[in-house]
């Protein structure tokens, strides 16, 4: 009887998102869990927290202080090293974290799994000098899992062989965020936020330069009077700069603020159009874009910029199951917008069309994208290990 090799998933928390996930990797694989952060980091959303799950799990988030205030995780280091694993599964981040699992892997023989949604390296300082660093990670990782072809082709462009990436299409808890919402649900829903009882565009997006809200006040700004609701449920450090910037472009804007996951189908349901206007910027590249599955779930027709991991992964394709527009471009946007809001029965071809592709995004999927990974690695490492010396590539 062959023995199931055991998994060791090091990441940095673990959200609402991903939780029936790694319940999910447990069940079939076996997967243990090491958290090495608190959920505190700046991108995530406070009132959100984090998440648990049936599934085993040590957080080791607390770094050793030295003298001059700088830290570093000496407790997840040990785990690295001393912890008895089979196959070590790595996400992306972690600009300590990612090479000291990476190392340790390596340097024990165990095999690496990348997991990535990065389709764009970041051109800060850092970043630019650890680029060699991270395409050899690329490169010598013995299987990689990516958010969707987006990043699959992006790694491969990296350097990474193309036989030993694997697509892990994202997803979210469908069944939370597309429930049947009742007509009287939806009317509280509107009174509670003030939407009014004709169009709502939504967007659901944290405050921040990067999610390119103010090209979404734009250019519901270029509609002719009476102009839909714009609705934008999430927090961050933008807020009273949008509504400047709504004020001054005739644009209602409900400020929702932060709401809980469960929260959301209500708002979903009285959308007439979700958008995701997100940005390129120097440090980030909307990896994804969950809250297009989650728009998709409940029929919305859905309009993503070309920034959107989404729609470069293939959920939204433009004229099929949403509308993909150039980013950072608001004239493009009212174009798509005003279609949507004037032809119904378009927007409901595209809201179905979009409520059927995204079914295909579910757990059960995605766990399957891991355990190809993971069959690959692991025939991998032993390829190697066979081998008298690694082929010029694996160097």
């Amino acid at each position: 009887m062959t023995t199931r090799p055991r998994i060791l998933v090091v990441t940095n928390f673990c959200t609402h998102y991903r939780a029936p996930l790694y319940e999910l990797l447990h069940q079939r694989l076996g997967a243990e869990f090491v958290f090495f952060t608190e959920g505190t980091e700046k991108y995530w959303q406070a009132h959100l927290g984090v998440t648990s799950g049936s599934f085993p799990r040590k957080t080791l988030a607390r770094p050793t202080t030295f003298g001059t205030g700088c830290g570093l995780n000496t407790a997840l280091l040990r785990e690295l090293w001393t912890r008895e694993y089979d196959v070590m599964i790595k996400c992306m981040n972690g600009r300590v974290e990612l090479p000291a699992a990476f190392i340790a892997a390596q340097a024990r023989r165990r095999p690496f799994v990348l997991w990535t949604g990065m389709w764009m390296h970041p051109q800060t300082l850092f970043h630019r000098l650890s680029h060699p660093f991270a395409k050899l990670i690329y490169r010598r990782s013995d299987a990689i899992v990516t958010y969707g072809d987006h990043v699959s082709r992006f790694v491969i462009e990296e350097g990474a062989d193309a036989s030993k990436v694997f697509a892990a299409e994202n997803t979210t808890d469908l069944g939370l965020f597309g429930r049947p919402v009742s007509e009287e649900e939806a009317a509280l829903c509107r009174d509670r936020h003030a939407l009014g009882d004709g169009p709502v565009v939504l967007a659901v997006s944290r405050l921040v330069a990067e999610k390119g809200l103010e090209y979404l006040i734009e250019a519901v700004g270029m509609l002719q009077p009476p102009r839909p609701v714009l609705a934008v449920v999430g927090t961050g450090d933008l807020a009273e700069t949008l509504s400047a910037l709504a004020s001054s472009h005739g644009v209602e804007l409900r400020l929702v603020g932060g709401l809980r996951p469960g929260e959301l189908a209500p708002l979903y349901s009285v959308a007439s159009v979700f958008v995701m206007p997100s940005i390129t910027t120097r440090t980030t590249k909307e990896p994804w874009g969950l809250a297009c599955n989650e728009a998709m779930s409940q029929g919305v027709p859905v309009i993503a910029t070309d920034a959107v991991g989404a729609a470069a992964g293939g959920l939204v394709v433009d004229g099929k199951t949403g509308i993909v527009v150039p980013e950072r471009d608001s004239r493009a946007l009212a174009h798509a917008l005003r279609r949507l809001l004037a032809e119904p029965r378009y927007a409901a071809r595209l809201g179905g069309n979009g409520r059927e592709r995204v079914q295909k995004t579910n757990y059960s999927n995605m766990a399957d994208g891991f355990e190809r990974a993971v069959t690959h690695a692991v025939t991998h490492r032993r390829a190697l290990r066979g081998s008298p010396r690694q082929s010029r590539s694996d160097r």
